[in-house]
């Protein structure tokens, strides 16, 4: 099997979303949920699998006054990404282009962490969570979003084919359609990954579980991206560890718990 591409998927990642409305709707949900948060000042803000920075420059334009740590180790996405924060103006955002395993972030130094639409691809999810909560500080915020169910491809591509008509015409349609090709190529290989195993799926349940079991504190749990997305807004207890959970495995089952480091993301 092919591994999915990300550097290609770079290309076109971000035009493809502009016209998706699920997509454009996860990212509201962040900007309103982040834009509440009261956080230490300084204190890095750290986004992994952070792609073409949708979110990684979101953190930055909403925190202007905290250095942003945009974790991702393709170069096609870093590039974008790059191009996006200097064109932006913004200078707090800085590319890390490494994994989650390695990046070089200082247990309990970080005000916040986010992970969006990344986190299946790890060859270890239950580990990257760990090191995800071993990074924040007592009392440390996460947002955490995850497709947990296979994508549909042409599922996917009925509705978007509907909301480009009704928006853009038919040709419009068909143009968006051609330019984001990749975009679907890229997507057929991930379906493959997600059922053979290869990369995690789950249930809101498993998620939250996961979450849990790298000891933070859930808040909130969600359903998106038209149901097949699951959100998980959490923090990091201001105490001591938390009860050490089993680890859910990549069926929705259960795994011992095993230790924080993890190997080198896929993405």
């Amino acid at each position: 099997m092919q591994a999915t591409d990300w550097s290609s998927y770079a290309a076109v990642y971000d035009m493809i979303q502009a016209y998706n409305p699920a997509y454009q709707d996860l990212v509201a949900r962040f900007e309103a949920e982040v834009r509440g948060w009261s956080l230490p000042s300084g204190r890095p803000i750290v986004d992994v699998g952070a792609g073409t920075g949708v979110f990684s420059l979101g953190w930055a334009r909403a925190f202007p006054d905290h250095p942003v740590v945009h974790v991702e180790p393709d170069p096609g996405m870093n590039a974008v990404a790059a191009r996006k924060a200097r064109a932006a103006g913004l200078g707090n955002v800085r590319i890390a282009a490494r994994g989650v395993d390695d990046a070089d972030v200082a247990p309990g130094s970080a005000a916040a962490v986010s992970c969006v639409h990344a986190l299946y691809t790890f060859p270890d999810p239950p580990a990257a969570l760990a090191r995800l909560h071993a990074w924040l500080a007592p009392g440390g915020r996460a947002f955490l979003c995850d497709p947990g169910r296979p994508v549909d491809v042409w599922e996917w591509s009925r509705f978007l084919a509907g909301h480009l008509v009704r928006t853009v015409g038919p040709v419009g349609a068909a143009r968006v359609f051609w330019r984001g090709r990749e975009t679907w190529r890229q997507n057929r290989r991930i379906r493959r990954a997600q059922l053979d195993g290869t990369y995690w799926t789950h249930s809101p349940e498993a998620f939250r579980a996961a979450v849990e079991a790298a000891d933070f504190e859930v808040e909130r749990v969600e359903t998106c991206f038209r149901g097949y997305s699951d959100l998980v807004v959490a923090r990091r207890p201001l105490g001591g560890a938390g009860a050490g959970r089993q680890r859910p495995d990549r069926r929705g089952g259960t795994i011992a718990a095993g230790p924080t480091g993890c190997m080198r993301a896929t993405r």
